[in-house]
């Protein structure tokens, strides 16, 4: 939704009284007065589509003031107002960097679920037409800790410890490659009946080590073996592996002090990694995943240490091979966004990677928000950890933002459609995914960012922007991130945005331009529709397992309310499309402006091509 105020309408503003309780029952006042505003699209001087010129200054943006420079207002403030946003950049002024694939993993809690035969009837393009930017599937937990983890005909016969069942892995793995992605395998927690005293924890899985850990290295050395005769040593070298999940969390693994726990693990992971080594080779790619956005039962530092200066507890030599290492990050709602949390994690994780010598990649394993503002029957946590709300589009280009200046590898997410993975509904954090990808290769460009006119609190309005020398291709997404406005706790003073403008400095010899605008916002987006007939059909919150903010649909389990869903799923996939605006435009004095709106809590894609 846009609260953005033409000077015509700002008389009828200053008379409302702008307070966080009376903002709900203006909403509709508020849309009537938005719809009667124009997008203007324009590029410097004439446009072939004849949008109206503003007055935009040419000059480079170097020779433009500070983002940082915006007048405080006075305590008497109820409401500011951003006139215009300007985000300039010049194509030859780069940040040296290539933006990666941060998008390249995807997490999948049990590869039972979705990857056997509901996979095997996927058509062989289907994460190509839809999730091209995936590269990697991480088979999260994937080789045990509770009996339908354990890779055994008979998990619970403890006389028998070599009973393996790798046939459902393995068609999980051939099903991943059909689709063009490769296995991401995390070792799980050990086997239930590799320990005598075998303790679930919180995720109903085995917290303890192996009674003999020969034992689990034949068991991991097995599922390599059979990984190898199936798909072939070259293939399967290719892959990555991963050791456990979040391996100082007391609520996975946890025996004893914490200096007891710390060297199991590291005993777990020595073994592990021998066994791989000695079926896969020395240049195996693995590492390990640690929560470190919150504190452990006992510090990651220990086990990378143990990695680097350690003496192996499998081979006896120093240190044990490690190539990446993976944490957590989620913000705990959609509140509370505003600290520097993801960064701070990477920055003090690196600092201890610096410090003993080590320059690996670090990604995230998991993450984003954990729990949505409605509990339903049974949590308020958010099934996918995203909302439906186009609040998700933003906080993702703001991750992406945040990843590329402080160098995070990758970012895994638990799912991208309504149904996780396959066949459901798109949300707007696909949308944002796949608008990103198309930057993925090119060169990151400085972009200078002013605010006209206003003063934000809490709000970011930034734009992350690269350049395709191959086709001399510009493309932005610019995002709007402002707090929930139905969070209790959100302040007094709302600061909205209107005009969005981008100013581009183009080489010399391009005269004519295509711009593309794709919005990500509510007219790309089934889940403002399915708020509607919630509350159309007075579907409660009860009716859901977790909270209803949630995109997955597995988590609708009363019958009469996921049929009135099922209903509808069609005109909800229609409302998922995204709908570009196309036009060409004249450049005069190589500098390109597009002007446009980015409204609260949305994202907008522009794509410059030159075409003459």
């Amino acid at each position: 939704m846009l609260l953005y105020i033409d000077s015509n309408l700002q008389l009828m503003y200053n008379n409302i009284d702008f307070n966080f309780g009376k903002v709900n029952h203006m909403k509709k006042l508020l849309l009537i007065l938005n719809s009667i505003l124009l997008i203007a699209v324009t590029c410097a001087c004439t446009s072939n589509a004849s949008p109206s010129v503003n007055d935009i200054p040419t000059a480079s943006p170097d020779a433009l003031p500070s983002a940082d420079v915006s007048p405080t207002p006075s305590d008497e403030d109820k409401f500011a107002q951003t006139k215009r946003v300007t985000h300039y950049m010049d194509f030859s002024d780069t940040t040296g960097k290539i933006i990666n694939n941060k998008l390249k993993n995807m997490n999948m809690w049990s590869f039972n679920a979705h990857w056997l035969d509901e996979a095997t009837n996927q058509p062989e393009d289907y994460f190509k037409n839809n999730l091209p930017f995936v590269e990697n599937i991480e088979f999260m937990q994937a080789t045990g800790g509770c009996d339908w983890r354990d890779l055994f005909v008979d998990p619970y016969d403890r006389s028998v410890l070599d009973d393996y069942y790798f046939d459902d892995l393995i068609l999980a793995c051939r099903n991943a490659l059909k689709q063009g992605i490769k296995p991401w395998i995390k070792t799980g927690n050990v086997p239930m009946k590799y320990s005598a005293n075998y303790t679930d924890g919180v995720f109903g899985v085995n917290v303890l080590p192996p009674d003999n850990y020969d034992v689990y290295y034949n068991y991991i050395h097995a599922i390599a073996e059979a990984l190898v005769n199936e798909f072939g040593l070259a293939e399967v070298q290719s892959w990555t592996w991963g050791v456990y999940t979040e391996y100082e969390n007391a609520d996975w693994f946890n025996i004893g002090t914490p200096q007891e726990s710390a060297v199991e693990f590291c005993k777990i992971y020595d073994y592990t990694v021998a066994a791989l080594i000695d079926v896969l080779g020395n240049d195996i790619n693995v590492g390990a995943h640690s929560m470190s956005c919150t504190e452990g039962k006992w510090d990651e530092a220990v086990f990378l240490e143990h990695c680097v200066n350690g003496i192996n507890y499998a081979t006896g030599e120093i240190g044990s091979r490690i190539t990446y290492t993976a944490v957590s990050y989620y913000d705990v709602t959609p509140n509370d966004l505003y600290e520097d949390g993801l960064a701070e994690t990477i920055r003090k994780l690196r600092k201890t990677l610096s410090d003993l010598g080590l320059d690996i990649p670090i990604g995230v394993d998991e993450g984003r928000i954990l729990n949505g503002t409605v509990r339903g029957a049974v949590d308020i946590a958010l099934g996918n950890r995203i909302i439906g709300q186009t609040y998700q589009a933003a906080y993702d280009a703001r991750t992406y933002d945040i990843m590329i200046e402080n160098n995070i590898d990758y970012f895994s997410a638990w799912a991208y459609t309504s149904n996780e993975v396959w066949e459901g509904l798109p949300t707007v954090s696909m949308h944002t995914a796949n608008l990103f990808y198309k930057m993925v290769g090119s060169e990151q460009l400085k972009v200078n960012t002013v605010l006209g006119n206003a003063y934000f609190i809490r709000g970011e309005n930034k734009a992350v922007a690269a350049y395709d020398k191959e086709s001399g291709t510009i493309n932005i997404m610019a995002y709007n991130f402002i707090p929930n406005l139905d969070a209790p706790e959100a302040p007094e003073k709302i600061y909205y945005s209107g005009e969005t403008v981008f100013s581009v400095k183009l080489p010399d010899d391009v005269k004519k331009v295509k711009i593309t605008l794709t919005p990500v916002d509510d007219d790309c987006n089934y889940f403002d529709d399915w708020l509607d007939d919630m509350e159309k059909y007075n579907i409660p919150p009860e009716h859901f397992s977790w909270s209803p903010d949630s995109t997955n649909e597995g988590n609708l389990y009363h019958p009469e309310s996921k049929e009135i869903f099922n209903s509808q799923r069609e005109r909800y996939m229609e409302c998922s499309r995204l709908n570009p605006t196309e036009y060409t435009a004249d450049v005069i004095d190589g500098i390109c402006t597009v002007t446009t709106h980015v409204p609260m809590n949305t994202v907008m894609f522009c794509t410059i091509e030159p075409i003459e």
